[in-house]
């Protein structure tokens, strides 16, 4: 039987229940739990910084910035999506912190973003090539904030005029991806 990352964590190092104390195991599972803790609004920026200078690597650098990302608040969300959207980030950073800004807990914070999605994919999609682009292209839909709006925003775009195939078909894409959350959301609990 597979086990619950849960489990996992808790196998992998050991916490006392009600703490945030980290791990003392290698920088990389440090890393992940600062960020599991800072999604909750229990990492500050103290904490980050000492975990980045005690892992000062590319990966500490990289695990510091999805840290911030996954700190729930508006201003880390901004700076999350300025990062994104700023063309400075390698692959590996742009896909952690990603992640980390689009953290299932996290809808309300995300719903702002879902006007500035379209604006953001059309500037990169002018802007990057090839893979970079799709990739932002994906990363960039606040899933959490999934919304008919958004879904009839994405239709819209795409009514209005020629646009490139490769952009086309990651909005269908996307645009499907979010359809089939919002199908999610209105079935009965039992049903999930």
């Amino acid at each position: 039987a597979s086990r619950s990352s849960s489990d996992q964590r808790s196998s992998t190092f050991t916490v006392r229940p009600g703490t945030d104390a980290l791990p003392s195991s290698s920088p990389a599972a440090r890393s992940s739990w600062s960020a599991e803790v800072a999604a909750t609004g229990r990492v500050d920026e103290e904490r980050i910084a000492a975990e980045l200078a005690a892992d000062a690597t590319d990966a500490g650098h990289r695990n510091a910035a999805a840290c911030r990302a996954a700190v729930p608040d508006a201003a880390h969300k901004e700076v999350a999506w300025q990062a994104l959207t700023g063309g400075e980030l390698g692959v590996d950073s742009l896909i952690a912190v990603g992640r980390a800004f689009s953290l299932p807990e996290h809808a309300a914070l995300l719903t702002p973003y879902t006007e500035r999605y379209l604006p953001a994919v059309e500037t990169i999609w002018a802007s990057s090539s090839g893979h970079l682009r799709v990739l932002l292209g994906e990363l960039l839909v606040p899933y959490p904030a999934a919304s008919a709006e958004l879904v009839a925003q994405i239709d819209d775009y795409l009514a209005a005029g020629s646009h490139d195939q490769g952009l086309v078909r990651v909005l269908i894409e996307r645009r499907d991806l979010l359809q089939r959350a919002l199908r999610s959301r209105a079935l009965p609990v039992s049903q999930r």
